[in-house]
This record gives C-alpha cells, sequence and structure tokens, in this order.
C-alpha cells in the first residue's frame, strides 16, 4: 500500500490518495524510506494544491516531526517554491519560529535562500538588498520578570 501511497503523492494523483487513505487514513502520517512524513510530499514539491488536499482533507497531523525535528513548513522553505509558504503560516497557523533539531527555523532557512516571490502569491515579498521574508508575522516581544527581582 505504501508504493502506491508514494506513487499517487509524487504524480499528484488527488484521486488515487482519497482512495487509499479510505482504506487506512492513517498511512498520511506514517514516514517515508527518508524519514520523512508522507503528509509534507506536496510542501516538499512546492506543490500548493496537494498541500492544501493533505491539510484539509486527510486526518495529516501537522504537529508531525520528521527524525531531524523538521516540520511540514521547513519542507515547504527548502522546496525553493513560496506558495506553499503563506498558506501554511497564515491559514494553518505553523510557526516560522519552531526550530529543527539544529535550531532552524524555517525562517532562518527562508532567509538563507532568499526564496523568490512567485506570481501567484502576493503576501510574499523579498527585500533583495536583505533577503527578509516579510510574509512571516512579527514576533511581539515579551520581558517576564522574576518576582523577586522587583
Amino acid at each position: 500500500m505504501i508504493p502506491e501511497l508514494e506513487k499517487a503523492l509524487n504524480t499528484c494523483n488527488v484521486d488515487k490518495l482519497a482512495a487509499i487513505l479510505a482504506h487506512d487514513p492513517s498511512l498520511i502520517n506514517a514516514l517515508n524510506d527518508k524519514g520523512v512524513p508522507y503528509a509534507f510530499v506536496g510542501a516538499m514539491q512546492g506543490n500548493l494544491a496537494l498541500t492544501r488536499y493533505i491539510v484539509e482533507y486527510t486526518m495529516a497531523s501537522m504537529n508531525t516531526r520528521d527524525a531531524d525535528y523538521k516540520g511540514i513548513l521547513h519542507y515547504a522553505v527548502m522546496s525553493g517554491k513560496a506558495d506553499t509558504i503563506p498558506y501554511l503560516v497564515e491559514r494553518v497557523g505553523m510557526s516560522a519560529f519552531d526550530g529543527d533539531r539544529n535550531l532552524i527555523t524555517p525562517y532562518d532557512l527562508a532567509h538563507r535562500t532568499g526564496i523568490k516571490k512567485s506570481k501567484n502569491t502576493s503576501a510574499l515579498t523579498i527585500r533583495s538588498d536583505m533577503r527578509i521574508l516579510t510574509t512571516i508575522p512579527s514576533v511581539q516581544v515579551c520581558t517576564l520578570i522574576h518576582p523577586l527581582s522587583v
């Protein structure tokens, strides 16, 4: 069943994917031979339609991580295609500041790789001089004060 699942995901055959997952919905959370959850395949390909289908119509867990503790947003950024990033951040609520095993965040990856804006993505912009990903919401900084230090 797993080879059929891989083929359906790699060819973006949503009908075949739906048929396979109808028999065993938990397969979407299984790991491939590289230790990456099948739920991440759409993001790995930078395929927004497949990512949306997996997120919205399967029982894929968005809290799943690979062996290096990378999440789905890490894979979307590593794909080099910007289409899936705003969807995962703005609609799914994935954090751009969740670090992997080496404390590298999706924001760090986007900054390093300088993802280019897609024609279909209006929310994602990159300033070419500083390569700053501006679709990621700003972080509100708060200071914790220990009660005994006051």
